[in-house]
């Protein structure tokens, strides 16, 4: 009978052991927040821009392609309030210019006739007053 005590409380300290784990397993599950990832497909891309994607991948993140769109996207957050500001003070430009052209008149060339006869002399000079 000693060998079944033994055995029992072998039993008994793995039961514990497997208990502690799966406490410990379901804490960390618990602790781990998952993100939705979604795929491209091949055929939303221009074979280009893939070729040019995959090149820039394998210089810049190693050849990882969700690496190189977080270098992207990080890029393009960090760019974003620079080019609000670049276009804001173009649009306000756009609208001085039109503001000024509006103020200034525009003088239509004079359309001369197309028979070019030479010098026009006026009337009063020259010698031969008429």
């Amino acid at each position: 009978m000693d060998k079944n005590e033994e055995f029992k409380k072998a039993d008994e300290k793995f039961d514990k052991i497997n208990e502690a784990n799966k406490n410990m397993v379901a804490a960390i599950k618990s602790k781990v927040e998952l993100k939705q990832k979604i795929f491209m497909k091949i055929s939303d891309v221009d074979l280009d821009d893939a070729k040019w994607f995959k090149e820039f991948c394998d210089k810049t993140a190693g050849g990882k392609q969700f690496l190189a769109i977080k270098h992207l996207r990080v890029l393009a957050e960090r760019l974003d309030p620079i080019m609000v500001n670049v276009f804001s003070q173009i649009n306000s430009m756009n609208e001085r210019i039109s503001h000024i052209e509006s103020l200034v008149e525009v003088e239509e060339p004079i359309e001369e006739d197309e028979e070019d006869e030479g010098p026009k002399v006026p009337i009063t000079q020259g010698s031969n007053k008429k």
